[in-house]
């Protein structure tokens, strides 16, 4: 493979920090059905991306003509932080639960895939796709969510222009 899988064996760790963190919020808002059951589902979710990018990872092993452009770590940093500070607040709010992951989800790593790889595998790139498309519906069932229970909730949204 041209280039290095590191980035990307990170965002296989960030998906399953994810799946865990989720798994937890999930218990911790046990008493609220509609909270417990996103995050539950936000979980196994994260657990099936964290299986896809291991294939991905698999896949690049094989390819001798994909490269990898890895996302500044210091993001990815920053993100493993985030969850490191929800998860010291036993247990924390819903909203700040709900806007750390929001903060996670609209990343970079979690919307580009944690690096821009190019393949002449088409498998690699539909995967890559299919990880973009799975992460932008997360980030909006969470937007919705927030909204739903009037929290304040500021992301950055991209610009079209």
């Amino acid at each position: 493979m041209g280039g290095d899988s590191t980035g990307l064996e990170r965002l296989q760790e960030l998906e399953s920090a994810l799946e865990d963190t989720y798994g937890w919020l999930a218990e911790v808002f046990s008493d609220d059905w509609e909270a417990s059951s996103l995050f539950a589902q936000l979980s196994r979710e994260e657990r099936s991306h964290a299986k896809l990018v291991g294939h991905e990872i698999r896949l690049l092993q094989s390819d001798e003509d994909a490269s990898v452009t890895e996302i500044i770590d210091i993001e990815l940093d920053e993100l493993f932080q985030q969850i490191a500070r929800l998860q010291r607040k036993n247990p924390p709010r819903l909203d700040e639960a709900v806007a750390t992951a929001l903060l996670v989800e609209s990343s970079a790593y979690e919307c580009y895939g944690g690096a821009v790889v190019r393949s002449t595998k088409p498998a690699i790139n539909d995967l890559i796709q299919n990880l973009t498309r799975a992460n932008h519906e997360h980030q909006e069932r969470l937007h919705e969510f927030a909204e739903q229970r009037k929290f304040l909730v500021w992301v950055e949204e991209e610009s079209d222009g």
